[in-house]
C-alpha cells in the first residue's frame, strides 16, 4: 500500500522517518506551521479534536515533522 512511510522505506531503507510532538490544540499548531510555509503531507482528525498532521520538512530538517493531539 502506498504511504509516505512506505515511500521513505523504499527510498532510504530503515531509519528515522519522523519526529512527533504533542500539541494541546492541533488546529492552532497546524495553522502556525502552515503560516511558516510548511506543507502538509498527511493529516487526520477525530470528532473529539485528537489527530495528527505530518509536514514536509525532510529537505530542511532531515526528518518529517508530526504534530499530534491525543484524546
Amino acid at each position: 500500500m502506498d504511504s509516505p512511510q512506505r515511500r521513505f522505506l523504499n527510498e532510504f531503507g530503515e531509519g528515522v522517518y519522523h519526529l512527533g510532538f504533542e500539541s494541546p490544540d492541533l488546529g492552532v499548531a497546524e495553522s502556525r506551521a502552515r503560516a511558516l510555509g510548511l506543507a502538509v503531507i498527511a493529516r487526520g482528525r477525530r470528532d473529539d479534536g485528537s489527530g495528527f498532521c505530518y509536514f514536509d520538512t525532510r529537505d530542511h530538517a532531515g526528518v518529517t515533522l508530526e504534530l499530534r493531539k491525543s484524546q
